[in-house]
C-alpha cells in the first residue's frame, strides 16, 4: 500500500518503487 501511495504522490518515482518492490 505504501508504494501505491508514493506512486500517487510521485508518478515519476513509480518506476523506481516498482523496481524496489520487485
Amino acid at each position: 500500500d505504501e508504494s501505491v501511495t508514493q506512486s500517487a504522490t510521485n508518478p515519476i518515482s513509480t518506476s523506481t518503487v516498482s523496481i524496489r518492490t520487485t
